[in-house]
This record gives C-alpha cells, sequence and structure tokens, in this order.
C-alpha cells in the first residue's frame, strides 16, 4: 500500500489561496488573497478590509528580485515600484514535516503534519542558558490527490515564557489553478520605497532561528549590566520600527514647567488613565501607538482629575495610519506614510487642527494601511490646547511626567530587542538624535534598591514582550535617548 507521502506533491507550487490570518495575543485578524506561481517565481498578495475592498496588493517577481505595491495613501492609491524581492512561503513545504495520525478537524476527518525543533546553547563556561521550541501544526484534506490546506497552527516558546508566539491562519478557499489576472506588471510605478512585507515574512525564518543566542549569551554574562534578555519572538527578524530618519530635531516650543518638589516615584500605571499594552503586529506604526498612548493617557487622567465617572478611553492608531500622511521641507526624505513611519511630533501637531478624534472601537486597529475615514473623528470632548517638546535632563522629564505620559524616541538593538527584566543600562544603546529608530511612551520613573533610578517605558510590541510589555531603562547617561526627543501635549475641554 502507498503511504500519503507517495501518494500526494507535499510541495505546494501552483495555486491561489484565501486565508483568515488571525494573531490571538493582539486580538489582530487580517483577511488575505495570495497567488503563488511557483514555475514562474511569481507571487502575489492583496489583503481585504471592512468594507470588503482590496488593500495593499503587492506583485512580486522573485526570479528578476523585483515588485510592485500598490500603496493607500489616504483617499487614494499609488504605485510603488521596488528593486527587492523576496519568496513568501503561503503554504509550508511538507517535506519538513512529519505526517501523523488523522485526526478530526471541525467534524471532518483531515491529515495531519508537524513540524517540531528546539534550539539550545552551549552551557559550558556560560552563567546563562535557553532553548526555545517551535511547533507547526498543519492540517488539510484529501482531494482528488492533491491534499487541500484546512488550518496552519504556527507556535514558539523560550523556556524563558519570555514571549508566547501563536499564529491562527485558516483556509477558506484553496485552488491549484493560478489566476493569471492578478501576475500582470502594475503600471505608472514611479516612486521607490522599501518592499511591503507579508506577515509570514516575520514569522517563517527557521533557517535563521536563534542566529542571536551567542550575543545573548554575552549580553548575560556581563557584569556591568543590570537587565536580562532572552529569546523572543524577534528572534527571526528585526523588529518593525519604522520610524524614518531624521536630520532635524522637532520644531516643538518648549513649554514652560515651574520647578517644583518630585515624588521619589511616579507610575502612571498605578495612578490610573493607561490602557493595556498592545501590539503594532507587523506595521511600522510605533509612531502612531507613541502618539495615541500619550494623547488618551493625559485625557483619561484629565476625566479622573475631574471626577468624571467615565471609562478609560482608547484612541484608534489606524486613524493616524490612514488619515496622516504628509512630508516636511525641513527633511527632504521625511515624510508620515502609515505602516511604513511617521513622526510623533508631526501627528500632534496635526490632531490639534482636528475637531475631534478618533475612538479605537469606531476605527479598530487593522495593522495595514487603509483608506481614511474622516467622519469617524467624533470624540470631541477634548482638544489639544499646546503641543511640547521637553528640555532634555532628567529633571524636565520628571516634571513634564507630573501631568501624564510622554512620547519618547529611542534606539534599538539587540539586546533591548530581547529584554526580559531588570533595569536596563546597554551603554551600546545610543542616544544620539538621528541615530534613534523607535517611538514608545515613558509613564513614569521608579527606584530599584540595587541598580537606581530607571524609566518605565511602555512599548508596543505586545504585553507579552519585556516586563508585560515595558521596559525599565536606567536615568542615567541618556541611554537609549530617552530624553533626546520628547514630546507631550497639554489639554482643554471643550
Amino acid at each position: 500500500m502507498l503511504s500519503l507521502f507517495q501518494v500526494i506533491n507535499l510541495e505546494y507550487r501552483n495555486y491561489t489561496v484565501f486565508t483568515h490570518f488571525q494573531v490571538p495575543f493582539s486580538t489582530n485578524q487580517q483577511y488575505y488573497l495570495a497567488v503563488n506561481d511557483a514555475d514562474h517565481g511569481i507571487q502575489y498578495h492583496h489583503f481585504i478590509n471592512d468594507a470588503q475592498q482590496i488593500v495593499d496588493p503587492v506583485l512580486s517577481f522573485n526570479n528578476d528580485n523585483v515588485s510592485y505595491y500598490n500603496r493607500i495613501h489616504k483617499d487614494h492609491e499609488e504605485c510603488i515600484f521596488s528593486k527587492e524581492s523576496s519568496p513568501v512561503e503561503f503554504l509550508p513545504n511538507l517535506t519538513a514535516y512529519d505526517h501523523l495520525q488523522q485526526t478530526t478537524l471541525n467534524g471532518q476527518l483531515v491529515e495531519h503534519f508537524r513540524q517540531f525543533g528546539s534550539y539550545e546553547t552551549d552551557t559550558s563556561g556560560k552563567t546563562f542558558a535557553a532553548n526555545s521550541t517551535l511547533q507547526n501544526d498543519f492540517f488539510c484534506q484529501m482531494q482528488n490527490g492533491v491534499c487541500v490546506p484546512l488550518r496552519w497552527e504556527l507556535r514558539g516558546r523560550s523556556n524563558f515564557d519570555s514571549h508566547q508566539d501563536y499564529y491562527l491562519l485558516e483556509f477558506t478557499h484553496f485552488t491549484i489553478t493560478v489566476d493569471e489576472k492578478y501576475l500582470k506588471p502594475m503600471s505608472d510605478c514611479k516612486q521607490t520605497t522599501p518592499r511591503k512585507h507579508h506577515p509570514l515574512q516575520f514569522i517563517r525564518n527557521n533557517a535563521n532561528q536563534f542566529k542571536n543566542i551567542n550575543e545573548m549569551n554575552e549580553i548575560n554574562k556581563n557584569e556591568h549590566f543590570t537587565f536580562k534578555v532572552a529569546p523572543n519572538k524577534f528572534i527571526n527578524n528585526e523588529p518593525l520600527q519604522r520610524k524614518p530618519k531624521r536630520l532635524h530635531e522637532p520644531d516643538l516650543p518648549e513649554c514652560i514647567i515651574d520647578p517644583v518638589p518630585l515624588p521619589k516615584q511616579l507610575d502612571w500605571r498605578i495612578r490610573g488613565g493607561v490602557n493595556y499594552v498592545q501590539d503594532q503586529v507587523f506595521c511600522g506604526s510605533c509612531w502612531t501607538f507613541a502618539t495615541m498612548g500619550m494623547l488618551e493617557s493625559r485625557i483619561n487622567i484629565m476625566q479622573l482629575q475631574n471626577n468624571r465617572n467615565e471609562p478609560l478611553i482608547k484612541l484608534s492608531e489606524q486613524s493616524i495610519v490612514d488619515c496622516f500622511w504628509d512630508e516636511h521641507p525641513a527633511d527632504k526624505f521625511l515624510k508620515s506614510q502609515g505602516c511604513e513611519g511617521g513622526q510623533p511630533d508631526y501627528a500632534i501637531q496635526w490632531l490639534k487642527g482636528l475637531p475631534g478624534f478618533a475612538l479605537a472601537e469606531n476605527y479598530p486597529y487593522f495593522g495595514q494601511n487603509d483608506y481614511c475615514k474622516m467622519e469617524k473623528f467624533t470624540f470631541n470632548k477634548y482638544a489639544i490646547d499646546q503641543t511640547c517638546k521637553v528640555p532634555k535632563t532628567v529633571e524636565a522629564l520628571k516634571l513634564a511626567l507630573l501631568s501624564g505620559p510622554v512620547a519618547i524616541t529611542v534606539d534599538v538593538i539587540s539586546s533591548f530587542t530581547f529584554y526580559t527584566g531588570g533595569v536596563y543600562n546597554d551603554p551600546d544603546c545610543k542616544s544620539d538624535f538621528e541615530l534613534l529608530d523607535h517611538n514608545v511612551v515613558c509613564v513614569g520613573w521608579g527606584v530599584d534598591a540595587e541598580f537606581g533610578e530607571y524609566w518605565i517605558v511602555r512599548n508596543s510590541w505586545s504585553s507579552n514582550w519585556g516586563i508585560d510589555g515595558y521596559i525599565y531603562i536606567s536615568t542615567q547617561n541618556n541611554i537609549c535617548g530617552v530624553l533626546t526627543d520628547a514630546s507631550y501635549v497639554t489639554l482643554k475641554t471643550k
């Protein structure tokens, strides 16, 4: 009797598939169509928004290393040509999987394939060891010699539990034909930009698994470091910061704050006003999370101080991704462009001129560029009074924090990316303005009995990163540039 491996081709080559992509830990979900023509090295995919419109289509000619990306720019599309391309594994190559017994999925008898692996470091002479496991489960059903894909589950966990990765892909349509209408080069493509990436390119890179382990060993055995690192979801890839490099500092005014006695510590998470940590997922939208994280916290604090018995408001990051696109003559190549990066200081100046803000419940996070929906900017109880930058001193940032969280810009290096606890003090994390590339929110400061003062910084890489989504950065020596580019707003009621 022939085995299943002899009956079917275990490598999916030419096909069209529609997928429901889910990231349960961030409550993010996306729908996309993918077309794979392995015979000619051509791939295409697009996403579907809530209005059932096609958004962000990408066509890649991998043999020629070029791609076309029809990017949404507020209310219209613009075609981007890029001399960069790499294959996306929309469906797995099952030759790398073990075939398990048949199982039942949604009441159907299906084939079950599993890929399992573990990685660990050499503990000899080390003060730190780490291992991690990955398990990918793929389910398909035999039909006419083809195992039609139904579900693909991708999991990973380090032995530190620093981050549990789980991605769920459910395939709602599949055919072994290639729809040629999607494979024609796009026209009128005049611009060049970093190529748009598919989410699977960030989670399917097994060849690079744990290439950073030795570096982690060195970090954790460094007696001068007061923090720890461990593998997490960025072990294969650099995280998406996407704050464009810039040459000129913000032109916001320095708002005057009279000196007052400062408390030993301040934590707006405890005092109230700060929402839960989110995950920007596969979109370079950190700048929108820093902007709205600072703004919504200050609105919530104002409500609490006015004894208003109202729930915390949550503002929409997606509203900035979709609706704030601009260019600045001071920095020739600096633009705010959705998932490809932007600047909080420019965003808050734009928000100041609006009649209202968009709430997340009305304008939820999508994680892709989408069409702007200005009609959803309906929250108008508060308005921005002043936009302020913070002088580059510890005291000035503390004074600004007395009234609420502050948006800051930081450098990101490997030790930052894999941080799991302690007071972060890596001197290689630079503070030069032109090197800063990631936007986050400072929500206060604290004191460690052994390692001294630290800033409490909220990231946008999910609550499974760092300390429940936060990193504690030493207040000494302007580590990572916490003091270099900090901004906030003052508010007024309408």
